[in-house]
């Protein structure tokens, strides 16, 4: 095995991380979530769905706290899946000489903690997504 880890990978590199990719996926999902109730719009006849646009006007304020709950639940969920690797991630940054790796210090949280060691100090930082993904959804559309 090379010696940065898993396929020359060091653990304390830095660079796209699970944070980042849970993020897009989460995302995504709310938007793609948000598109599928509009779909059918777009089967509609021209003059219907000008009526149909007449009818489901939605004021400004309306969409904006749609997209803020979009982006506060995408930012939840992106944190619930994210956590535990950005646990693993800390304390092997603080204490690199306790772990053999990620797999390693998996394995000593698991028996030490046990799964929900894992969570342990969660409510900010989900706190903090949710405010953080709510923003950026609105600023974004």
């Amino acid at each position: 095995m090379p010696s940065g880890g898993v396929a020359g990978l060091d653990h304390r590199a830095s660079g796209l991380s699970a944070v980042s990719v849970a993020a897009v996926a989460a995302a995504g999902t709310a938007k793609s979530v948000d598109g599928a109730f509009h779909n059918h719009d777009r089967k509609l006849q021209p003059q219907q769905q000008q009526q149909q646009q007449a009818q489901h006007a939605q004021p400004h304020g309306v969409s904006a706290i749609k997209e803020i709950g979009f982006g506060s639940v995408a930012g939840m969920v992106a944190k619930v899946f994210e956590y535990p690797f950005d646990t693993i991630k800390v304390r092997l940054q603080a204490q690199p000489n306790v772990y053999s790796g990620p797999l390693n210090c998996f394995r000593a949280g698991l028996g030490q903690d046990g799964f929900l060691g894992f969570y342990r100090g969660m409510s900010a930082p989900l706190f903090g997504a949710a405010v953080e993904n709510s923003s950026l959804f609105v600023s974004v559309r």
